[in-house]
């Protein structure tokens, strides 16, 4: 017998089929809804099951109601809420990229390390931990791996 529901399942029965973090599907973008002053997206499962998803995180994908929409089960919580993570329009997870250097910056928490601020497509700002070249050495272009993706912002790590 457990106190607590056991936290980050990996899977849960929806429509009588089990999903699972990592599931790929293509679901339909119906309309936009308010609540409590936060715009969600209601998109929907080929199973016709229907979730929220943040709009504000995807503006810069431009989605359309009525398209199709591929995405993946990014995380199903305690209380067995899927969260469905859009496919980024341009980057795939565990490909390279090459990204503009912006400027280096210091660690708040820890002066000597060191971060290169990239570009990415939408403009966006990401930090890159710096463990390949020194301050004189940055080039003006990188090539980086996309780790993950999560909320829309892509996270990143130097490609050696």
């Amino acid at each position: 017998m457990y106190l607590f529901p056991k936290r980050n399942r990996e899977y849960i029965y929806e429509s009588g089929k089990k999903v699972r973090i990592g599931d790929e599907s293509d679901f339909l973008y119906i309309k936009d809804i308010n609540i409590n002053d936060e715009e969600f997206m209601i998109i929907e499962s080929p199973r016709k099951n229907k979730y929220l998803v943040p709009l504000k995180y995807y503006i810069p994908y431009r989605f359309e109601k009525g398209q199709k929409i591929k995405g993946w089960v990014d995380q199903i919580n305690c209380s067995g809420r899927i969260f469905i993570e859009p496919f980024h329009p341009n980057y795939n997870v565990n490909q390279v990229y090459n990204f503009d250097v912006i400027r280096i910056e210091a660690s708040n928490d820890a002066p000597t390390e060191r971060f290169i601020v990239v570009k990415d497509v939408f403009g966006n700002e990401v930090k890159v931990k710096n463990i390949s070249f020194s301050d004189n050495a940055i080039p003006t272009t990188i090539a980086c791996r996309v780790d993950k993706i999560k909320k829309g912002k892509i996270y990143l790590s130097i490609f050696k």
